[in-house]
């Protein structure tokens, strides 16, 4: 693995928008407007779901990007923000160099600027912030948002040239299938980490870049510090996983409900009558709990899930504390995202709870960028910053 020095990509200029609007940086007087821009209900599976951003978008931000870059469209008249998109960038490993690496999420347009092919505009904005390196963005799309995928694979609407990376897995645990855990008792031994952890969770998650890609470039160190990267997280929320002496796991347990919300504003007749006798089936069975409409989503997000991906034993050991401790926490349901290039995803079949598949790839003006990663890393996707 070799280390790089961070360089931050250079901004570049805004550019236009039709008549009557303007583009523009993203200022902190946006937050109100951004937050109500994403709280707009999207359909799937028989509810509506809002995916908040409360008290903050841009706090919510913060844990996605390193260095936060998000650009707006304003209507001029009324001051209303019509569309956004972010693409700002954090450091990660790629073929096991620490680089910036762009990350293009939340674009959203609203309901009423929707005939104003607002995407073209955003893209070109896109297009001149990669003309400095890195010159590619990655980006994901879930099924269940079907004229996002349509777009994306076609490059209509004004969408930029998309290279496919695969599809991602995101599991919502809520139970095993599998009683017993792969492992014998004391193979591994498990322990939270401390403060003094710090240092080596930082050189394990390094170490951990001669098997993946795009894996950032973790420093814990800055976790002990209070940095908005790792907001809603603590250093006694992470497991370590040890084999003799030596750390050869990790996972954390981050509670993201203090910045970022998933709420189910309505359901569907038929499945809002049964909600009830599902409830009582999930207890038993080990489904997701359904709230009353209103009601958030409760669930853990793993963050930096490691282990050598053939030791599938030991990632089912982290699973199964990390479980284990979620419940002792009042929260019955985990969620984490795996490429489906990973030998860990087989493990998913010992597991209950809800999947969902999506697409993983990056907008790239200049060609495809994927033809210089190595091939061998597998791509890595942190369920908690997407």
């Amino acid at each position: 693995m070799t280390e790089a020095t961070a360089v931050a990509p250079q901004k570049k200029p805004l550019g236009r928008a039709p008549e009557g609007y303007t583009l523009r940086d993203a200022k902190p007087d946006d937050d109100a407007k951004l937050r109500h821009l994403m709280n707009v209900p999207i359909p799937s599976r028989g509810v509506q779901l809002s995916f908040e951003r409360e008290p903050s978008y841009f706090a919510a931000q913060d844990v996605m990007f390193e260095h936060r870059v998000s650009a707006v469209i304003a209507e001029d008249a009324t001051g209303d923000i019509v569309a956004t998109f972010g693409n700002g960038w954090r450091q990660c490993f790629i073929n096991g160099v620490a680089q910036p690496m762009r990350y293009s999420s939340d674009l959203r347009v609203a309901v009423k600027a929707r005939g104003l092919k607002l995407v073209k505009y955003l893209t070109n904005e896109m297009q001149r912030q990669m003309e400095t390196a890195p010159h590619f963005t990655q980006t994901i799309v879930f099924d269940d948002n079907e004229a996002a995928r349509v777009a994306l694979r076609s490059g209509k609407a004004g969408m930029p040239p998309y290279y496919d990376g695969g599809l991602i897995k995101t599991l919502t645990l809520t139970g095993f299938k599998r009683k017993q855990p792969r492992v014998p008792s004391g193979t591994y031994r498990m322990r939270m980490a401390t403060a003094q952890d710090a240092k080596a969770m930082t050189e394990f998650v390094a170490s951990m870049a001669q098997h993946f890609n795009g894996l950032p470039c973790y420093q814990f160190e800055a976790l002990l510090t209070g940095s908005a990267y790792y907001r809603g997280l603590s250093i006694n929320d992470f497991v370590l996983a040890y084999k003799g002496d030596q750390l050869v796991g990790l996972v954390g347990l981050w509670d993201q409900k203090s910045f970022k919300q998933t709420r189910i504003t309505d359901y569907e007749r038929k499945i809002g009558l049964a909600r009830p006798f599902y409830n009582a089936w999930a207890r038993v069975s080990g489904g997701l709990h359904l709230p009353k409409k209103g009601g958030l989503i409760r669930y853990h997000v793993l963050h930096s899930l490691l282990c050598h991906p053939h030791q599938l034993d030991l990632h089912d050991a982290l699973i199964r504390e990390a479980w284990r401790i979620s419940v002792d926490r009042g929260v019955r349901a985990i969620s984490y995202t795996l490429s489906e290039f990973d030998p860990r995803l087989t493990m998913n079949d010992d597991y209950k709870g809800e999947l969902l598949t999506g697409l993983y790839g990056y907008f790239s003006f200049k060609g495809d960028p994927t033809v210089d990663f190595d091939r061998e890393k597998i791509p890595y996707l942190e369920c908690g910053r997407i």
